[in-house]
Order: structure tokens, then C-alpha cells, then sequence
């Protein structure tokens, strides 16, 4: 799904259900389907992800991974009441045709324990694992 030469670090990032943006899971559709690939903007309230370019984004959603796309900047501005947002390479985001589970991450070795609610880091070692699941679970 991804070149390997494009990813510099792999997270998790969960997404908060009092976003509007993911109230519901036909918000949160919308949002990875028509809003990010718009803007290529993610806001946040707390900066998770220190160096961003390069980094390889897993988007969680009640507790599994249902998005996932390439950050290419971080931008740390008061907006829309947000502390900043990251931007994505817009072509990278991609909603997945069904979530990864907990199970499925631990299962695959890669070093996954459980869900959060801060962002987690996967250790790059395992991009080839995590970009497989990624495929396993995406139609084009």
C-alpha cells in the first residue's frame, strides 16, 4: 500500500467520539472519505506526534484501525479552537474496507499490546507487517 521509502515512523493515532468529525461512524466515513482528502488537514488538541514528516498515520476508531495516510507536516496554530493540526499527503488516505482489530495487531507481531488514548508508536522494524495488514484490508 505504502513504499517503504516514504515512511520514516509508524503511529497510532486515536480519534475522540466528542469530534464532530467522529460522533458516529457515518461521520467518521465522511470525514476520511471527503474531508481529509480534501484539506489534508487533521486538528488536534494535543500534539502527538513530534516529527511528523514521514510518519505513517493508523487512525483509531473504536478500538481498531479504520484509516490510515502519511503526515507530512505539523502546523501549530490556534484554529477552530484546535491547538494546531497535521497535514497529509493527500493521495495517502485511504479508509480501509474493514478495521483492523486489537487482535489482529497483536496477532501479527508487531509489538502491539493494547488501544489508547494518546498516540502509540509501531516500530518502523515492522512497516512490511502493518503495510500487509493495510493491504489485507483495503479494496481498492
Amino acid at each position: 500500500m505504502y513504499p517503504k521509502k516514504r515512511v520514516r515512523q509508524i503511529r497510532i493515532l486515536p480519534t475522540s467520539s466528542s469530534d464532530y468529525d467522529f460522533e458516529d461512524e457515518e461521520a467518521m466515513k465522511n470525514f476520511f472519505t471527503q474531508k481529509l482528502p480534501s484539506d489534508a488537514k487533521f486538528h488536534f488538541y494535543k500534539n502527538n506526534v513530534a516529527d511528523p514528516e514521514g510518519t505513517l498515520i493508523l487512525f483509531q476508531y473504536n478500538n481498531a484501525i479504520v484509516a490510515s495516510g502519511i503526515m507530512e507536516d505539523r502546523i501549530d496554530t490556534m484554529e477552530k479552537g484546535y491547538n494546531g493540526y497535521y497535514l497529509f499527503k493527500k493521495s495517502s488516505i485511504n479508509l480501509l474496507t474493514t478495521p483492523i482489530s486489537k487482535d489482529e495487531l497483536k496477532d501479527a507481531d508487531v509489538g502491539f499490546e493494547r488501544f489508547g488514548n494518546t498516540a502509540a508508536e509501531i516500530k518502523i522494524k515492522y512497516f512490511r507487517e502493518i503495510n500487509n495488514l493495510l493491504d489485507d484490508h483495503f479494496e481498492d
